[in-house]
């Protein structure tokens, strides 16, 4: 999903509209699925490039649950005029928020088993958790830079990005200790081939820490 890559990404594709959808269901054999759902959408306003993005995970059998929305904004420059081979740099900013909750009455804990009754577990029993809260709303804050070069009759048009998430890096917690949300740093590089003029290859990597 390019909008989870980069905010720079926004609207960098040869068109006018670009939807993105993606769906993800794991591990159902086991526990409860987990699964993520996300949706884009970019298009290109002259210079100025905007989209937004809302991802949505789903986890366990208490239903823990990221809402993840930001809008995003992009603007390319262009270093040199010349438009057979022209060198672009863009800037991506995105802004929105982050919300997350669980079910408490769905998990269980080991204070609730106990050897005293007939049954092992009793979901009567206090699990001893002192939750001050079972969802919170965080700011979400993104920036991102982008190098690529365009030539048409070039073979060979790299390109090369950077980009921080969660730049904030706010508190997140459903107790009242600190926890921070940490920082995830992205660097993606890749080359887009022209074998033709009909076939491109575009070997790419990617590195998210």
């Amino acid at each position: 999903a390019p909008l989870y890559v980069n905010p720079a990404m926004t609207g960098m594709f040869n068109g006018l509209h670009r939807v993105h959808g993606h769906y993800r269901n794991q591990w159902s054999s086991v526990v409860s699925p987990f699964s993520t759902t996300a949706f884009s959408y970019d298009t290109q306003l002259e210079k100025f490039n905007i989209g937004g993005i809302v991802l949505n995970d789903r986890a366990g059998t208490g239903n823990f649950n990221v809402l993840n929305f930001v809008g995003s904004a992009a603007y390319d420059y262009t270093i040199d005029k010349n438009a057979k081979k022209a060198h672009h740099i863009a800037g991506g900013l995105q802004a929105g928020i982050i919300h997350k909750s669980v079910n408490m009455s769905k998990l269980i804990f080991p204070s609730q088993y106990t050897s005293t009754n007939s049954q092992p577990f009793d979901p009567g029993i206090p699990n001893g958790e002192i939750f001050s809260n079972t969802n919170f709303i965080i700011p979400e804050l993104n920036l991102g830079l982008l190098y690529y070069l365009a030539n048409d009759g070039s073979k060979v048009n790299p390109f090369i990005g950077f980009a921080m998430f969660h730049l904030l890096s706010p508190n997140e917690t459903f107790y009242e200790n600190d926890n921070k949300l940490p920082r995830r740093f992205v660097t993606h590089t890749g080359v887009k081939i022209n074998l033709t003029k009909d076939i491109q290859v575009t070997p790419k990597i990617l590195m998210m820490n």
